[in-house]
This record gives C-alpha cells, sequence and structure tokens, in this order.
C-alpha cells in the first residue's frame, strides 16, 4: 500500500519542473508540526499574522536555524 502511495508522489513530482525532495531531520521539523497544529488548538482558521501565532514560534525557528547548519 505505501509503495502505491509513493509511486503516485513520484508520478505528481515528475509533473512539477524544479520540484525537489530533500529530507529533513526530526528536529528539524517541529517547527512546521507546532505550527500545524496550533490553529486547531487555539480554534482559528484562515489565515493569521505571524505575531499572532503560538508563543513559541520565534524560539523554534531560532532552535532549528542552528539545527540546520549543524
Amino acid at each position: 500500500r505505501i509503495r502505491g502511495i509513493c509511486n503516485e508522489i513520484l508520478n505528481l513530482i515528475s509533473l512539477i519542473p524544479d520540484c525537489h525532495i530533500t529530507w529533513i531531520p526530526r528536529m528539524a521539523n517541529k517547527i512546521a508540526h507546532s505550527l500545524a497544529k496550533w490553529p486547531f488548538l487555539n480554534n482559528v482558521f484562515g489565515s493569521f499574522d505571524v505575531g499572532f501565532g503560538p508563543p513559541c514560534f520565534e524560539i523554534i525557528v531560532k532552535d532549528e536555524a542552528v539545527v540546520s547548519t549543524l
């Protein structure tokens, strides 16, 4: 089942010019997970100003900038 999903993804990616896939370490993906989860936990829908985002957002961005340079 997973092989079929991966093949579908690869087929779709081949249709997008200049599309590249890069592995990201789990520690460097905390910001995406945190930011994706935050609106659901806070009943926020639609777009919002970054200043209205989660309080830890700036800290996580700084931490991940350090991790990505290692």
